[in-house]
């Protein structure tokens, strides 16, 4: 499982993620801001029995995302999402000419 992946299945864990058809194409709502997955990366957990649509419902009222047993258990063993490393800015040399000297 990759890290986008791994993410993803934290984040269906934790939030409550909808599978739904949106203009002949599938599409997702419900995700955090900085935590958004497509749905490539859903498909592939569902092909891995980690992620199952809910059948109570059609994918035009919205189909909610959960973890199968398989999923739970392999967020547990993998523990939560490493945070990413903080950005740090750029350094900028410093010109020799912009250099002031007294």
């Amino acid at each position: 499982m990759n890290d986008a992946q791994h993410r993803a299945l934290q984040v269906i864990a934790e939030h409550e993620i909808t599978v739904y058809l949106s203009r002949h194409k599938l599409a997702l709502s419900g995700q955090p801001g900085p935590h958004r997955f497509t749905m490539r990366t859903v498909e592939a957990l569902e092909a891995q029995d980690l992620v199952k649509r809910s059948s109570a419902t059609t994918l035009v009222t919205g189909q909610r995302l959960h973890l199968t047993p398989t999923g739970r258990q392999a967020l547990d063993s993998l523990g939560p999402v490493p945070l990413p490393a903080p950005a740090s800015a750029p350094v900028r040399p410093v010109r020799p000419s912009a250099a002031r000297t007294r």
